[in-house]
């Protein structure tokens, strides 16, 4: 599995549904978006981006709006490809560790 270096996509803001932007303790102002894998779109997009919305609702069963789409970049030279390879690269065979018993 490869991941992409970059993640390019666009958004229709007046789908935003404003109620969920959120503010911190600092005044800035957040929109949570969700990037779903869909390998078999017809749009050729990687992504499909969503609002992302609280657990609560979800769970009532609502679902955020469709805001745009994504596209992937460079698959293969992200951060989880080279840490999944070193994982590999270390396993041992049952028996062989480096205890001392």
């Amino acid at each position: 599995m490869s991941i992409a270096k970059a993640i390019g996509g666009s958004i229709d803001v007046t789908k935003i549904d404003k109620e969920q932007i959120t503010t911190d303790e600092k005044g800035r102002k957040w929109l949570r978006i969700r990037l779903v894998n869909t390998p078999e779109s017809k749009y050729e997009s990687d992504y499909m981006i969503v609002q992302d919305l609280p657990k609560e609702l979800r769970e009532q069963g609502h679902q955020g709006a469709i805001l745009g789409n994504g596209r992937a970049y460079g698959p293969g030279e992200g951060a989880m490809a080279v840490r999944q390879g070193e994982a590999v690269s270390q396993t041992k065979p049952v028996g062989e560790d480096d205890l001392p018993f």
